[in-house]
């Protein structure tokens, strides 16, 4: 009897063959593994996404519109939601890490995410951006039927022109100061952003060397702002606006946006500086912008600058190319277009 063993070559050669073949099958067995546990995933989504739609109908009264919540499964379990709660990727508890998001709207969406990744948010939070009569503006802050949204770019020169009465006789805007040597100071910017003084006379200014102060106003009321706003207001808007404390439209108040953006700056402070909390659609290098709130009685209002710093201003400054008219609506929910979270 030949008891010859096999060679290294054959035995070699085997091992290669062994090795190819498992190359060939082995990813189809994982792949198919893999797809398994996908198609149980899947499934599993589909009735938590069941029992989270009975769970919004249930409870409708309850939920705002336009918000995003995060309903834990846990929850839909103990209330007989889900019969029964079961991981299909590990040994870990698939509704402790787990939750189902939901956005109310005009067509409410579902989507079954990892706990880390979903928190409750409203989308009339601030800085969300919304449109209203075609006009794109920022929310600074929500309430029970309307928010406070600020036009997201000032008036432009031809509407500070046209509703500031520019080339009739009630005109508001096309007043000049002058400097020491006759030169008239015009007020738009490089991007052709209207510019705009806070006073009631062309005699608040800086004209012949000197400062002037007849006709200087730091009253809101009383200012061209105002003036221009409202007429702005009443062009775009007919019932999209709710008037509060007297309002519709307005300028921006000093205190809603320290409160809201400038946290750490005291209420008594002389100026406020850029923080972490002052987003960057708050502010435009490209101008300054007037608040409706003064500083004193009579030359200094506060103004938010181009850096994004909040501080106090002269309205009889002689040179007004970047001090844009940026106007705040109270704007009714139910008059919102669109609506963009950032």
């Amino acid at each position: 009897m030949n008891k010859k063993g096999f060679t290294l070559v054959e035995v070699l050669g085997v091992m290669v063959i062994i090795v190819t073949i498992s190359l060939i099958i082995l990813p189809n067995i994982i792949n198919r593994f893999s797809n398994k546990k996908e198609d149980i995933s899947n499934a599993n989504k589909e009735i938590i996404v069941s029992a989270a739609k009975l769970y919004v109908s249930d409870n409708k009264e309850e939920l705002n519109d336009y918000t995003t919540y995060c309903v834990d499964i846990n929850e839909l379990i103990k209330n007989k939601y889900l019969s029964e709660k079961k991981d299909v990727f590990s040994d870990n508890d698939y509704a402790s890490n787990h939750k189902v998001k939901v956005t109310i709207g005009k067509t409410n969406e579902y989507e079954v995410v990892e706990s880390s990744s979903c928190s409750n948010k409203s989308i009339y939070d601030a800085g969300n951006k919304i449109k209203v009569a075609g006009i794109d503006f920022y929310i600074i802050s929500n309430h029970d039927d309307y928010v406070v949204a600020l036009k997201a770019e000032p008036l432009t020169v031809d509407e500070v022109n046209l509703y500031g009465g520019v080339g009739t006789e009630n005109n508001h805007v096309n007043r000049y100061t002058y400097d020491n040597v006759g030169t008239a100071y015009d007020w738009e910017d490089t991007n052709h952003t209207g510019g705009m003084k806070y006073y009631t006379s062309e005699t608040c200014g800086y004209a012949n060397g000197y400062w002037v102060y007849s006709g200087c106003t730091t009253d809101y009321n009383s200012s061209e702002v105002k003036y221009v706003v409202d007429a702005w207001a009443a062009d775009k808007f007919t019932n999209e606006l709710k008037e509060v404390d007297g309002y519709s439209a307005r300028l921006v108040q000093k205190e809603e946006l320290r409160i809201q953006f400038y946290p750490s700056c005291s209420s008594t402070a002389n100026s406020c500086n850029k923080e972490s909390t002052t987003p960057s659609w708050l502010y435009n290098s490209n101008y300054y912008y007037w608040t409706m709130s003064p500083y004193d009685s009579l030359t200094r209002v506060w103004v938010l600058f181009p850096e994004g710093n909040l501080e106090n201003f002269y309205v009889n400054y002689n040179s007004y190319d970047y001090y844009a008219v940026r106007p705040v609506i109270n704007v009714k929910k139910s008059a919102i277009q669109d609506i963009i979270t950032e």
